[in-house]
């Protein structure tokens, strides 16, 4: 079974990465960045784009905007891939099988009930590179360069 009809079968979700995290990577401007595949009906996946920035991105646009200065009216409009494109994803930059738990809280008469659920994904590097860490600071030198004499080419 080729791996696209593997994914629409489990209803796997596609994590792409298009831009690896830098040392402030949550407020600072060097954002891991990136895109999910959400399988939606025969052969197609919807994008939702997200970032690792404590800033809101739009899942639809993959701009950092919120959605009270947003001059669209179609926000529920996302882009939707075809498993071809996505194919052609999975072949030029290979893919890991990844799991996480996910654990959300129920209200339950009594207060709050923990559930931990498992989620399986796929992962694809699309950033071209293997990820470089800086040698004092942490985050990706090539996605973000550090301009540390010992970072370079390592």
């Amino acid at each position: 079974m080729a791996i696209i009809e593997k994914i629409m079968k489990e209803e796997k979700m596609i994590r792409v990465i298009t831009q690896h995290a830098g040392r402030a990577c949550w407020n600072g401007g060097e954002y891991r960045e990136g895109y999910d595949l959400i399988p939606h009906g025969e052969g197609e996946f919807i994008r939702k784009y997200w970032s690792s920035s404590d800033f809101f991105m739009c899942p639809v646009t993959g701009q950092y905007n919120s959605c009270k200065r947003c001059n669209r009216n179609f926000c529920e409009e996302y882009e939707v891939e075809i498993d071809k494109i996505v194919e052609e994803l999975l072949e030029k930059y290979g893919y890991d099988e990844c799991d996480y738990e996910e654990t959300i809280y129920k209200e339950v008469k009594d207060g709050f009930e923990k559930e931990v659920k498992e989620v399986k994904y796929i992962e694809i590097d699309a950033t071209g590179h293997d990820y470089a860490a800086c040698n004092h600071e942490g985050g990706c030198i090539i996605c973000h360069p550090c301009n540390h004499v010992d970072c370079a080419g390592d």
